[in-house]
């Protein structure tokens, strides 16, 4: 059975398959477009250091043919070959990537996916659609990446660059002189030495732990493509588009490829930015004093949000039952269809539905209301109002039974105590209306990020209250709410942007202060808002989202610079969006970070992790520290005043858990825990409580999926919803 993964999501390859040799196919195709796919083999250091290991058409196999191109074949677009137990030992990581061969973006992609098969099974796919990007050019699938084992994670990061955004990524760079290339092979005609029909569904391979002697193929079985069969082109794609030429992008990439050679041959190292200030490339447990506000000072306020008490008492008996199980309704194949947003407070749990939005009790399950929708959500505010008001964000009409997505532009305020509807807006952008990117919360404003920048309207009423007017060059990229209400804004020309991170007052938009964003850094994510916590990728794009924080203080200085080096860590930032850090909380003037899995030294496979703290004054830890145990894995949920609430994965057989750790003096109480039922763990490990939605309170554990699309079995059982209630 295949094991759906969401972008984000990670997996041990030995949890998915006993099986080293591996087939990957990817599945992309727009109308009028052209991609090109290949697989980037990386170093220690995420770089392209040995150009052999950038397999594409034109270079179908690594020299020990651990990786080899395959081509199109079994419904894939594209398709390798990868024996994980021949990679050499400096590649550590295999990146799948596509880029758009002319013009295009990859928001009009068709549904597609990257998918691993073993011995003629699939084992494991990642599904992405053009809902999920926008104006990028190319996007990196996945990874096959070594952490004492190999594992696989789900990445969908577009880039807005395209292909020079990609080639940096990898330490590449793009020659403004383009070597001559080699001559293409004609349509369909397999390199030297490569199989066609490798892991083709249901086709006999080699045995597990039967590997083919170094450098000689195993048998494939019945299906062999003839050697000058033309390929048919994919759907929606123009005929041609499977291999059968050496674009132009694959001509600019072998002119990085040499470049990258004669950099490393010749020992020249080179700077990855410029302009230096106190917010660049990191270095752990380093505080900075550089620009803060609109001038150069060092430290300032500090102003702190509400620590003390919890308010989360524990209940008489932890052991929760399941108060609900909400089971998915049927997805057309191929078809990946949006439910964002839930919503808990102590009288309703809301759940996003396809068109729809219901609200239940939370003690048992029940449907109190339901609300329906013009189209299907796509944000929800991760905020609730005093009075018990979100605001969700819609498609503006139901998708066809083609599958295609309608634009998000319809905004609402919902009353969860009833399921009404208080307002419905849009935002114009020229004569249509604007693309909702997300949506938050503060005090009574409803701020709202969309594709023609922001606006706020007022939450019981929806009346516009303001939107940024800033200049031709500057738009507002997204809003993050809650107790205060900050703003991620970009200015300058396309290809020379600047990003700033201003305080705003709610209500009329006037700028508090201003924070100037590393020049270079294309990206910027809040963590928190009281105090002001933000993220940034430095130096390239990570899987992870953020790896450095910056904390500031209430004058908008500087104080502190936290470094999160990728790999070390494991919090969550989404793509393309400003406010949708998980996996990390800040409060008692730290912030709370899990920590990558590691051998756990009890067992022979144990693993675990930790949450430790930095100080938000220092930049370096603090000595704050607690443990998953012996094969568990914890994570920071939120803040209840000064103590941390956290989810704690126990292992395989023993229930998950929501514990509070006591801010002081990191101790551990439970307040709740599943049945250890194998059934229960497995639909709760297929909501993927990381990375989905995940909401605690009194004594209530609600886990709710964002995207859903149809399983790979009948006999498959998949949920929108599972709701915990401890007696």
């Amino acid at each position: 059975m295949a094991r759906e993964f969401q972008r984000g999501h990670k997996a041990k390859i030995s949890d998915l398959t006993a099986g080293t040799d591996l087939y990957v196919g990817v599945q992309i195709s727009a109308p009028g477009l052209s991609f090109d796919i290949s697989c980037f083999g990386l170093d220690a250091d995420e770089r392209l250091s040995d150009d052999s290991y950038f397999i594409f058409f034109n270079q179908p196999k690594s020299p020990e043919e651990s990786i080899q191109l395959l081509g199109a074949q079994a419904g894939d677009t594209e398709s390798f070959r990868v024996t994980l137990d021949r990679i050499p030992p400096q590649i550590k990581k295999l990146s799948f990537t596509a880029t758009i061969d002319g013009a295009g973006q990859m928001s009009q992609v068709a549904p597609g996916y990257i998918r691993i098969v073993a011995g003629g099974e699939e084992v494991a796919r990642y599904s992405f659609n053009g809902a999920e990007f926008s104006t990028e050019r190319a996007v990196m699938l996945g990874d096959f990446y070594l952490k004492d084992v190999w594992r696989f994670a789900a990445i969908g990061q577009g880039f807005d660059g395209g292909l020079d955004a990609l080639l940096k990524n990898f330490g590449g760079e793009v020659a403004e002189e383009e070597p001559a290339p080699q001559a293409p092979q004609a349509p369909g005609t397999p390199a030297p030495g490569q199989p066609q029909g490798y892991g083709y569904p249901g086709q006999p391979t080699q045995p597990y732990g039967q590997q083919a002697p170094y450098g000689q193929q195993p048998p494939y079985g019945a299906y062999q493509q003839p050697g000058t069969m033309p390929m048919a082109p994919q759907a929606g794609a123009p005929a041609g588009s499977g291999g059968s030429r050496l674009s132009g992008q694959m001509k600019i990439i072998i002119g990085a490829v040499v470049a990258i050679a004669l950099i490393v041959g010749g020992g020249v190292l080179y700077a990855t930015t410029s302009g230096k200030d106190d917010t660049e490339a990191s270095s752990e447990g380093s505080t900075g004093g550089g620009k803060g506000g609109e001038g150069e000072q060092k430290g300032g306020g500090n102003e702190q949000g509400p620590s003390g008490p919890g308010t989360e008492k524990v209940p008489a008996n932890t052991s929760a039952t399941v108060s609900m199980q909400l089971p998915q309704p049927e997805v057309p194949k191929d078809d990946v269809w949006s439910i964002k947003g839930s919503w808990l407070t102590e009288d309703v749990y809301a759940k996003a539905g396809v068109n729809k939005i219901v609200g239940y009790d939370p003690a048992d399950g029940k449907e109190l209301w339901t609300l329906p929708l013009a189209g299907q959500t796509c944000a929800g505010s991760r905020e609730v109002s005093k009075d018990g008001i979100v605001a969700v964000a819609y498609e503006e009409a139901k998708r066809s039974k083609k599958g295609d997505h309608e634009t998000c532009s319809q905004i609402s305020a919902v009353d969860l105590k009833d399921g009404k509807r208080l307002w419905t807006e849009t935002i114009d952008e020229g004569s249509s209306a604007a693309r909702v990117e997300e949506l938050t919360i503060s005090g009574t404003t409803v701020a709202v990020g969309s594709s023609a920048g922001g606006a706020a309207f007022e939450i019981t009423e929806g009346k516009h209250l303001w939107e940024p007017t800033p200049g031709d060059t500057c738009q507002d990229e997204g809003y993050a709410g809650g107790e205060q209400l900050v703003v991620v804004q970009k200015c300058g020309d396309y290809g020379d942007e600047k990003l700033k991170v201003q305080l705003l007052n709610s209500t009329t938009g006037k700028v508090k202060w201003t924070y100037p964003v590393t020049p270079g850094v294309d990206n910027a994510k809040i963590i928190s808002t009281r105090p002001v916590v933000f993220g940034q990728d430095t130096q390239e794009i990570t899987a992870s989202g953020i790896t450095d924080a910056f904390s500031i203080d209430d004058q908008g200085k500087l104080r502190a610079k936290i470094s999160l080096p990728d790999g070390k860590y494991d919090h969550d930032c989404e793509v393309n969006v400003v406010y949708a850090c998980s996996s990390l909380a800040v409060g008692n003037d730290k912030l709370y970070v899990p920590t990558r899995q590691h051998d756990g030294g009890g067992s022979e496979y144990s693993q675990t992790n930790e949450i430790i703290a930095f100080s938000l004054a220092t930049g370096k830890t603090t000595g704050d520290r607690a443990d998953a145990g012996e094969n568990g894995e914890m994570f920071p949920i939120r803040m209840d005043g000064g103590n941390i609430l956290a989810y704690k994965d126990a292992g395989y057989d023993k229930g998950a858990q929501v514990v509070s750790i006591n801010g002081k003096t990191m101790k551990e109480t439970k307040l709740l825990e599943t049945p250890a039922a194998e059934s229960v763990g497995s639909a709760i490990s297929s909501m993927v409580p990381k990375s989905n939605e995940l909401l605690y309170g009194d004594g209530k554990l609600y886990l709710g999926k964002e995207l859903i699309s149809k399983p790979y079995s009948k006999d498959e059982k998949e949920y929108t919803a599972l709701g915990f209630v401890a007696q």
